[in-house]
């Protein structure tokens, strides 16, 4: 059961599905938990919970709605600034609808049918990665050949130029700009960039690196993000071809 003591509020918890007996059911596992849950059948009934003064702190939302999607409902809150963290619960499971949701600002991603032990977990790990998010210090930036993120901002340049990046794109370079040109475990990224624990990302990294390849070629030496053995990667600084 969920870990509260008298002071502490319950965590609210907004469950979005258009199924009856799925919502009925989820709901009353969820309380039993102790979380406290409100329900909505729809992405208009959802919007109205979350763009609140007093907004839920999870949001376990499926891929289907009558009036829209999971993603665009996601994609909606990320660009009105809602950060609460985002669970998915989804029929879809080919790595191009993953890859959709995750860069829709989904945190998490749970496939049906699942059991309410794993929901569970994955809930608790979403709460535990919230109420651990430090703080980013003012102006601190990653730097690497022409490659510049800037932390603070969110954004990145190459070459003094503005790089347009997908927020994943964004989070994955500063995973491997972190390592220092060393190799980054499959588990650690898909962890720090997505939030998975476990999850076969073989592909899903394989689509971001070929995504990314094409943008890291600088003046100062090619970047190149290459595999290296055992679901690892890395970002190293190569010499331009002649």
């Amino acid at each position: 059961m969920l870990s509260t003591t008298a002071a502490d509020p319950p965590i609210q918890v907004l469950l979005v599905d258009d199924e009856p007996r799925l919502r009925t059911f989820l709901k009353e596992e969820l309380e039993a938990e102790s979380y406290q849950v409100s329900t909505a059948a729809d992405a208009a009934g959802a919007w109205d919970q979350l763009d609140h003064p007093s907004p839920p702190d999870l949001l376990v939302l499926d891929w289907n709605l009558p009036d829209g999607s999971g993603p665009e409902l996601c994609q909606r809150m990320r660009d009105a600034g809602i950060t609460l963290p985002v669970l998915m619960l989804t029929g879809h499971d080919d790595v191009t609808d993953r890859v959709h949701a995750l860069d829709a600002g989904v945190d998490d991603y749970l496939v049906k049918p699942f059991s309410v032990e794993e929901l569970l977990a994955r809930l608790r790990a979403l709460q535990r990665r919230r109420w651990e998010a430090e703080p980013v210090e003012p102006d601190q930036l990653l730097q690497l050949a022409g490659l510049e993120l800037n932390l603070t901002a969110g954004c990145a340049s190459l070459d003094g130029e503005p790089l347009p990046l997908l927020q994943k794109e964004f989070e994955l370079l500063q995973a491997l700009m972190r390592a220092d040109q060393q190799a980054c475990g499959q588990a650690d990224l898909l962890a720090v960039v997505w939030g998975l624990a476990e999850f076969d990302g073989d592909a899903l990294l394989e689509v971001y690196a070929e995504s990314l390849q094409g943008k890291l070629r600088t003046r100062q030496g090619a970047l190149q993000i290459e595999p290296c053995g055992a679901g690892a990667w890395r970002l190293v600084q190569r010499g331009l071809a002649p």
